[in-house]
């Protein structure tokens, strides 16, 4: 009887456990039921990714291999594009894939293509470790080497193929000089070529403006390298724009490639004026920077016929280029053949009987400037004899150097009638002639302050005399290209890239003081700075003799002169 007790009371316990057991499991079922329902998410393993890092990963991982060589890149060979149009959040998805920094940089890396570089010329082995491309970041970076002779390079790059545009680069971080790229230029998927040379072999210390004498430093490199870094002829990027149609309002134009028009739109607006004869080709040919041999520069020499067919073959590559404003932007109407609508939608401001009467105050580039200023209205009001009544008029004002404005007998203020006056005078201060206006040193303070006290006579004296006077816009530096003269040592004239560029900084730094001015004394004439350098600087050395816009280039001051009066009409 006591032995039945004891088993009856080993099953009960035993039904009593596994009784419990279940009523745990079934507690602990509807616990993680009901935390599932309120969204509860368990935690992950250190190691794990967040949902919004896998997400971006996916995003750069499609970019990346959509920018890589391989098969991703039919778009590229076959030079197909797409007719379907974007949607502006497919533009914005992939402009955010483009610029989000990965916490992990294994993806920047994997896509990351290696530049061929110029073995051939001294400073790339002694100094250059490699450079890349990061598609992902429409970047190009220039890796130095720790121990190098040049310790704060300064380089300058172009990128050519369907369009023409300018790598900007900044300073050296960490031995690496990161050079960026604008998408929006190019106007389909396929290579491009990049060139980049040296142009200094160390950038201007702090506080060179007021103490440095620009006598004292010569470019880079004057072999027959000419400071190119890139490999000739091998050095491209590949560029896949993802089926994709970009464009961006910021982006007023752009240099295209003939090949990328249509006949239709080459027709309609002349483009193919002073382009080459023959077929198109599939990949077109790589612009290089223009050197002028020594043996070639006119002053010492008449020119041979080997310096016309050298200059004629360098010239040849940008005459397949032409500037289009993008039809998105506020200068679409530029694309028309003179000045298309602009005037007639200003003709209500015309017509108060009061001419607009452009003066281009400068030399030789103000001339260029002003010629084509009337050709675009001979087109637009057809003749010349029109022209003569026409609301609208450009005149010269020749002048050569700041500190000499005002006391020149060529121009009067009160008999010429300027409503708006466009002034350029970085040319002969930074040219070969400063020595007949007694400039023994090139200073950029020195012109600086030259400049503004001339910007302040045109005030006092337009106040004076009471003219018409309305505006006096600082036009931006241009650079001339690589003529012997700037690749000397010590050099005979300094209207280099990156002395353009820091003349174009001071130039709006002058407009800005005299705004400030202006908001305290209303009776001032305003000054704006006039940039065009947008549409000058992917075709910068592409001048017939290094300097002007003329000729088989004049249609570059064709278009320069087109914006700057359509910026006078639609905003001053």
């Amino acid at each position: 009887m006591i032995s039945k007790l004891r088993t009856n009371r080993k099953k009960i316990s035993a039904l009593l456990i596994f009784v419990c057991i279940i009523l745990v499991c079934y507690t602990l079922f509807e616990v993680s039921s009901r935390n599932t329902k309120v969204g509860y998410v368990p935690t992950e393993p250190k190691n794990a990714k967040t949902k919004k890092e896998k997400m971006m990963k996916i995003q750069l991982d499609a970019v990346a291999a959509a920018a890589a060589p391989g098969d991703n890149q039919t778009d590229a060979e076959d030079g197909q594009e797409s007719s379907i149009p974007p949607s502006i959040s497919q533009l914005d998805s992939v402009a955010k894939a483009r610029t989000v920094k990965p916490k992990n940089h294994d993806d920047i890396k994997s896509s990351a293509q290696n530049i061929a570089s110029n073995h051939y010329y001294s400073y790339v082995t002694s100094d250059i470790l490699q450079i890349l491309h990061i598609p992902i970041k429409s970047r190009i970076e220039i890796h130095l080497k720790p121990q190098r002779s040049c310790h704060s390079p300064v380089f300058k790059g172009r990128i050519s193929g369907w369009s023409l545009s300018m790598i900007n680069f900044e300073d050296v971080i960490d031995d690496v000089v990161v050079g960026t790229y604008d998408l929006f230029h190019m106007p389909k998927s396929g290579n491009y070529h990049v060139e980049i040379l040296l142009l200094l072999c160390e950038k201007y210390e702090e506080g060179f403006q007021s103490s440095l004498n620009l006598m004292t430093v010569c470019l880079a490199d004057r072999t027959d390298e000419n400071g190119l870094i890139t490999s000739k002829n091998n050095a491209s990027i590949a560029v896949n724009l993802f089926h994709q149609r970009l464009e961006n309002k910021k982006v007023r134009g752009r240099w295209l490639h003939k090949s990328v028009l249509s006949d239709q739109h080459q027709l309609r607006h002349n483009i193919n004026k002073f382009s080459s004869n023959g077929p198109l080709l599939e990949q077109p040919t790589p612009v290089f920077t223009r050197f002028q041999p020594e043996s070639c520069r006119k002053r010492t020499n008449k020119p041979s016929r080997y310096c016309k067919q050298f200059n004629e073959d360098r010239l040849k590559p940008f005459n397949d280029y032409n500037f289009l404003w993008n039809d998105s932007g506020p200068d679409a109407e530029l694309n028309q053949p003179g000045l298309g609508t602009l005037l007639e939608q200003h003709q209500r401001r015309l017509a108060t009987g009061k001419k607009v009467e452009v003066c281009f105050l400068g030399a030789s580039h103000s001339r260029v400037l002003k010629n084509n200023c009337l050709g675009n209205l001979k087109v637009h009001f057809n003749g010349t004899e029109k022209l003569a009544n026409a609301p609208i008029g450009c005149s010269m004002m020749r002048e050569s150097y700041p500190n000499t404005v005002g006391k020149s007998e060529s121009w009067d203020l009160g008999k010429m009638g300027c409503t708006h006056i466009v002034l350029g005078l970085f040319q002969w201060p930074f040219s070969f002639k400063r020595l007949e206006a007694g400039w023994t040193n090139v200073n950029f303070t020195e012109w600086q302050n030259a400049l503004t006290e001339s910007v302040r006579f045109l005030q006092r004296e337009s106040f004076r005399i009471k003219s018409p006077l309305q505006r006096i816009l600082l036009r931006s530096a241009h650079a001339c290209g690589m003529g012997w003269d700037r690749r000397s040592c010590p050099p005979r004239d300094f209207r280099t890239p990156i002395n353009a560029e820091i003349a174009n900084k001071i130039l709006h730094d002058i407009a800005d003081g005299f705004s400030k001015q202006e908001s305290r004394n209303t009776t001032l004439v305003p000054v704006s700075f006039i940039d065009t350098s947008f549409l000058i600087d992917p075709v910068w050395d592409s001048a017939p003799d290094f300097s002007h816009y003329e000729h088989e280039m004049e249609k570059i001051s064709q278009m320069e002169a087109k914006f700057i009066l359509s910026e006078i009409l639609k905003k001053y």
